[in-house]
């Protein structure tokens, strides 16, 4: 007998987890004495990427639900970086059953 559902019909999904980061713009903008938004649109703009103010704020500082590669490797070549830098993900619990 086989144990999948009948044509047409979808077993129901689990919800998925939110995925939660924390977005490091902002902190690293001030590690590298950039204190207002409008700061990072020159350097931006050197690196091929044209935003508006608006885009400008609204990339430090809220975490974008998008992201280009454009953008990000852009951000990685201003700050001398890695995605991670700007993406910390929360610590996986390293409790592994012994």
């Amino acid at each position: 007998m086989s144990h999948e559902p009948p044509s047409g019909t979808e077993l129901p999904k689990a919800p998925a987890k939110p995925l939660v980061f924390s977005w490091q713009l902002r902190q690293l903008m001030a590690a590298a004495n950039m204190f207002q938004t409008t700061e990072l649109i020159a350097p931006l703009a050197a690196q091929g990427v044209e935003l508006s103010r608006e885009q400008v704020f609204r990339l430090v500082t809220k975490a974008p639900e998008r992201l280009s590669l454009k953008v990000l490797a852009a951000l990685c070549a201003i700050f001398d970086c890695t995605p991670d830098d700007l993406l910390l993900a929360p610590r996986r619990s390293s409790h592994a059953p012994h």
